[in-house]
């Protein structure tokens, strides 16, 4: 994959291509489906919340569609800029009989032992924001992988743009699960959430509370709504019996030095000015 390979090979006809395309359009389908899931993962076991136990297939694809689509777009929209922009050319950018080239072979097996020693480094911290690199980096070696295995040659046999594509169906699984591990997170430290202004059943809000200190909403599932108590450090379930109009607020912080501060002391800083966002749950 690092090196531009002829492949000696015939093409397909046209009805072998159609017939591969729906192959992989219908092994698509269950693939998608697990990104779904790995996303819900990543985020609802931040509260330790089973949600596959309120959800079924239908509810799983409806609610990871926006994030799972908004990451695969902008993923996408990578892999073109890189597949235009930097390896666009016929020719590798280092040739193999050039000083930087017989360098870049022989120190291959240190920079490959000090990759993998970062990335496993990295995958070892307790921080959850380390899943802004991780995705990327696991990839990398993944897609190298199954590209040696022939994945996709026939199908495309244009060696850049296939790299594009195994770097992108390698990287999505990856990212949905960090995705959803940094919107739980943001959510927890009181970054970016939704907060309740309507009155909940069974619990109590006060007129003075800050956005800070008020319930925040980590998602609903069938009859069932999720909102993390700050105060308690604990989550609320609460059931809808009956059809009700939910009015909630969205908070985010602006400041990146508070941002930065409040990290390092555990403080909170004032809230930022939220607009409403009116919804209803039946």
């Amino acid at each position: 994959m690092l090196e531009h390979r002829e492949l000696m090979t015939e093409p397909l006809p046209q009805s072998a291509i159609k017939e591969r395309i729906s192959t992989y359009l219908y092994f698509g389908s269950p693939y998608f489906a697990a990104v779904g899931i790995l996303y819900l993962w990543g985020y609802w076991s931040t509260f330790d919340i089973n949600i596959l136990e309120y959800l079924n297939l239908t509810d799983i694809l409806k609610s990871t569609a926006y994030p799972i689509a908004s990451a695969f777009i902008f993923s996408i929209i990578g892999g073109v800029f890189t597949r235009v922009t930097l390896i666009s050319n016929t020719q590798p950018l280092i040739q193999r009989d050039s000083k930087a080239g017989k360098f870049l072979r022989r120190s291959m097996p240190y920079i490959a032992t000090l990759y993998f020693l970062g990335t496993f480094l990295l995958l070892m911290l307790a921080s959850v924001w380390k899943w802004a690199a991780l995705p990327t980096l696991l990839s990398f070696p993944i897609a190298v992988f199954i590209d040696n295995r022939g994945f996709l040659h026939k199908t495309i046999p244009d060696e850049r743009t296939r790299t594009v594509v195994l770097l992108l169906l390698t990287s999505l699984p990856l990212l949905a699960y960090g995705q959803g591990r940094l919107k739980a997170e943001g959510i927890l430290v009181g970054e970016t959430f939704q907060y309740v202004l309507s009155p909940i059943e069974g619990t109590e809000i006060v007129p003075t509370s800050t956005p800070l200190q008020r319930l925040r909403v980590l998602g609903h599932a069938g009859d069932f709504i999720f909102l993390f108590d700050p105060e308690k450090r604990a989550v609320v379930i609460s059931g809808f019996k009956e059809p009700k109009a939910l009015t909630i607020k969205q908070f985010k912080r602006t400041n990146p030095t508070e941002k930065i501060a409040s990290k390092l002391a555990g403080e909170t800083v004032a809230p930022a000015k939220a607009a409403t966002i009116p919804v209803a749950k039946p």
